[in-house]
């Protein structure tokens, strides 16, 4: 990434039940390669009683099995007002792309997500 990189932003919820297979989806377009990560908003809501939950995600190349570097496993803790950052990688190439998120352990969650891509 060069000096003059320019950063995209998309806004958008996770929403996850706290149940085994559970996940949500959205899909992003990259202009050209770049990098792209999320940032997950602090206070994300946690169900179930619990304090936190434990979801993977991941980005899957649309009409491929390319993915970027697997799952990635990110903790989101409702009595935090940190923000959690997901890296996908730092060359998805141009065209669409599936996010993945699922469920691991600990409570359903409800979040704000900001996907950003990076030219």
């Amino acid at each position: 990434m060069s000096a003059s990189a320019k950063t995209y932003t998309y806004k958008h919820t996770v929403s996850i039940c706290g149940h085994a297979g559970a996940n949500d989806t959205t899909w992003i377009s990259m202009a050209k390669t770049g990098k792209c990560y999320d940032l997950f908003g602090s206070y994300p809501t946690v169900y179930d009683k619990k304090t936190t939950s434990t979801i993977q995600s991941r980005a899957q190349y649309e009409g491929s099995t390319t993915r970027t570097s697997g799952w990635k496993r990110c903790v989101l803790n409702k009595n935090s007002g940190a923000v959690t950052t997901v890296n996908y990688s730092s060359s998805m190439k141009a065209g669409s792309w599936l996010l993945n998120y699922k469920y691991v352990s600990g409570g359903g969650v409800k979040a704000q997500v900001t996907t950003c891509k990076v030219y």
